[in-house]
């Protein structure tokens, strides 16, 4: 009996294995780790294309006006702050230039990275004051020590006169942050302006130090807690910071201003010795589209990307990398650097889902489905029968 047992629960476990793999759901989902949460990809810089200059700078304001549905207001910030400056632990926010994780209650406030003087409309009457592309949260403690002071390599702050360095707390790639952040506001609001200096009166409404801020771009690119900040104001507000998705155009729109910000942009643009796609082969279905991710070696150099699809009949792929199938077949992406002969490829296979499978010719209980699964499942539940027979059979006997 013992024996008889053992096996009776032996042949259900294996029956289990068998129904859980005909009936298993994979919940996994193909998310790409960066995505336009719009779905505007495609065309949200399509306008900019081969504009330079202050031409630029138009056309990314124009975007930036078209695109932006809603500010998040300054007093609604710290609802947001824990989706766009996450921290360590569940609730907890991040310390602009520290990096510190904290709550944000009773240890944070807000810093105004254009300081609210040097804006047009000042403290409280500014709308970029309730722009949460420009706010970022930080302790208490260190707010204060930067005051409304210009940005500039080994400022200390904390006077007008007295430039301060996002550095000064120890971690020095929040230069590459505030630098980006400094040149999206003057993108948010034409009247700003952006000046080669140390320090400068509030009434001009400017900032800089421009050479600095240019070096810092280069110098300290795009890491991903800027990506994701990114994505989630844009599901906020609509808009999204330009030169996060693309450096180079702060090197395009002001590298030419003088003589050193000309030498800043050519020593510190890093060229591309490699180009790396996310997958070399890739299967998707007729009705998804997919974003195509790459690594530029090394991570700090300045590369203008060129997609191309082979069968283009099969899929198409636009100039910001998405993918769009159009009918099942095969394509291959191909990903190069433009003025370079670096390149790397992705096979492509278009599957059409919606298609039903053949089906078995029916029988008498109708179709039968002859997967190896089912049918082992199926001989597995008639041995069980068979031991369970024999057991009442032994039972019965005794």
């Amino acid at each position: 009996m013992a024996k008889g047992k053992r096996v009776f629960f032996a042949t259900l476990s294996f029956m289990m294995v068998g129904l859980t793999s005909i009936f298993a759901i994979d919940s996994g989902k193909n998310i790409p780790i960066y995505a336009y949460p719009n779905n505007d990809a495609a065309t949200y810089y399509s306008s900019a294309e081969s504009l330079t200059g202050f031409e630029l700078l138009s056309e990314l304001r124009a975007i930036n006006n078209n695109k932006l549905k809603y500010r998040v207001g300054y007093d609604s910030m710290p609802g947001s702050f824990s989706r766009t400056d996450p921290g360590n632990s569940s609730g907890q926010v991040t310390s602009f230039y520290s990096g510190k994780s904290a709550s944000y209650s009773g240890n944070m406030n807000r810093e105004h990275v254009w300081p609210a003087s040097r804006t047009v409309g000042g403290r409280g009457n500014d709308p970029l004051e309730d722009d949460i592309h420009m706010v970022r949260p930080t302790l208490k403690s260190e707010n204060s020590t930067r005051g409304n002071s210009f940005f500039a390599e080994g400022g200390q702050g904390g006077s007008n006169n007295i430039p301060w360095d996002p550095a000064n707390f120890g971690v020095d790639s929040y230069r590459g942050d505030s630098a980006r952040i400094i040149f999206y506001c003057v993108v948010a609001d034409s009247e700003l302006s952006l000046v080669d200096k140390d320090s400068d009166y509030s009434t001009n409404h400017t900032m800089g130090k421009l050479s600095d801020l240019l070096k810092w771009n280069l110098e300290y690119p795009v890491l991903e807690r800027e990506r994701t900040r990114n994505e989630v104001t844009e599901s906020l507000q609509g808009n999204r910071n330009p030169f996060i998705d693309h450096p180079e155009y702060a090197c395009s729109i002001w590298g030419n201003a003088n003589s050193t910000t000309r030498s800043i942009c050519e020593t510190y643009t890093v060229k591309a010795t490699a180009i790396e796609l996310e997958s070399s082969e890739l299967t998707l279905n007729l009705k998804e589209t997919h974003q195509m991710t790459y690594t530029i070696t090394p991570s700090n150099a300045t590369a203008s990307i060129i997609w191309e699809s082979t069968y283009e009949n099969i899929a198409t792929i636009d100039y910001n990398g998405v993918i769009t199938p159009l009918k099942a077949g095969d394509t291959t992406i191909v990903a190069s650097i433009e003025g370079t002969d670096l390149y790397a490829t992705c096979k492509v296979h278009v599957v059409d889902s919606s298609t039903p499978a053949p089906t078995a010719p029916s029988g008498c209980g109708g179709n039968i489905v002859t997967t190896s699964t089912l049918l082992m499942t199926i001989s597995l539940l008639g041995i069980g029968i068979i031991y369970i027979k024999k057991i009442v059979r032994r039972k019965d006997e005794k």
